[in-house]
């Protein structure tokens, strides 16, 4: 397991979906890196499972500034 955290603006409204019968919540977080020239954009997708995701949904929009702290799966 790695854990991993970063922080960064999401890129679309997040989205809750069904899966079985568990419930999971995606979305997009832009994290940028360098300045000027050199500034790079990696765009990370995060599933967040369970319950808690649905009361998020309404707080989790496009541009919102977050920060994750997770497990990484490779």
């Amino acid at each position: 397991m790695i854990r991993a955290s970063f922080h960064g603006s999401l890129g679309r409204n997040a989205e809750l979906k069904t899966v079985g019968e568990n419930k999971v919540t995606k979305f997009s977080v832009a994290n940028n890196t360098g300045y000027g020239d050199k500034k790079k954009t990696q765009w990370i997708d995060c599933d967040f499972w369970g319950n808690r995701g649905e009361k998020l949904i309404n707080y989790l929009t496009k541009g919102q500034a977050v920060l994750i702290y997770g497990e990484i799966e490779l």
